[in-house]
């Protein structure tokens, strides 16, 4: 009896030490965050989850989901959730970040599971860190916000996760690696207010974009040069209600439609319009104002009476 005993005892100790350790990956960030309540996933179109991406992806993610309830104050018809991120600064408070919206509030059906759905018109991640740069090991920390008619919008806590940019990728630090995609339905309030207005492909800067994954070349035509600009496919979140405060920093939600990037943190390449050079233009006016010239002094001359003649 004893001897099997024995046997059972080292069976479990065995296991203990075979398995590996399952500690939390917020207890290996340079930072602490002491509002972070529950963790965020991402999907993508399809509705399965993922863990990385581009940071040029536009939009950031099609879908976030909470791992926890929405606050019992921001359930209803009218509740809303909008994602922000937030690049962390080493020994100063997580309430002091700046943040940066990169949807607009979305509407969610679960409130077991409040969710954003993003647009082709919300921000990439790339908006972000280039007017916020991730100088703490390259980390970005993503915030769900809550919002409510006639309610103080809700900064703290919140549902949270953590990506480790590096180069022009993105990779799930700290979150929710498998969230149920399918546990509601969530709708921009962008897609709800102004239906027809909504982009139905990401913009052709895009790192999504199919129309850079295969580019067509036009016979005859010369590669567009970087700089240039697209006003009408560079999009990035539009403005603050000023209904809809949510973040210390005063940071606003948006309930209206996107306007033309050029906001910080916007770096999304544009491509070069066609047209003709200006210095091509400058030459021709310059030889205009030369012909006229030489051939007013010639009509002078011509037109002076020649010594002699009366």
């Amino acid at each position: 009896m004893n001897g099997a005993r024995l046997i059972l005892t080292a069976a479990v100790v065995a296991a203990f030490v075979a398995a590996p350790a399952t500690v939390s990956a917020d207890t290996q960030l340079p930072f602490n965050d002491p509002n972070v309540s529950g963790q965020i996933g991402f999907c993508d179109k399809a509705n399965h989850p993922i863990t990385s991406g581009n940071v040029g992806d536009v939009p950031f993610v099609w879908k976030a989901v909470s791992s926890v309830a929405a606050p019992k104050a921001y359930v209803g018809k009218e509740g809303k959730a909008t994602l922000y991120a937030y690049s962390p600064i080493k020994n100063v408070s997580p309430g002091q970040w700046s943040p940066y919206q990169l949807t607009s509030s979305a509407y969610y059906s679960n409130p077991e599971h409040p969710m954003v759905q993003a647009t082709y018109a919300d921000a990439p991640l790339e908006f972000q860190t280039t007017g916020f740069p991730p100088t703490l090991d390259g980390l970005v920390q993503i915030r769900m916000l809550f919002s409510a008619p006639n309610r103080v919008p809700l900064t703290s806590p919140y549902p949270a996760a953590v990506l480790r940019v590096s180069g022009d990728q993105w990779t799930l630090v700290s979150g929710d690696r498998t969230p149920d995609c399918g546990a509601g339905k969530s709708v921009s309030v962008a897609t709800v207010r102004l239906p027809n207005q909504q982009p139905t492909a990401p913009p052709k800067w895009a790192a999504n974009s199919p129309a850079k994954a295969k580019p067509t070349p036009v016979p005859g035509s010369t590669p567009a040069a970087s700089g240039g600009a697209a006003p009408s496919d560079a999009l990035t979140p539009s403005g603050a209600s000023s209904n809809d405060t949510a973040s210390t920093s005063a940071t606003q939600e948006s309930d209206s439609t996107p306007v033309a990037a050029g906001e910080i943190g916007s770096s999304a390449p544009r491509e070069s319009g066609g047209g003709v050079s200006p210095m091509l233009a400058v030459l021709l006016v310059a030889l205009g104002i030369v012909v006229a010239g030489v051939v007013g002094v010639l009509v002078g001359r011509r037109s002076k009476p020649e010594a002699g003649q009366k």
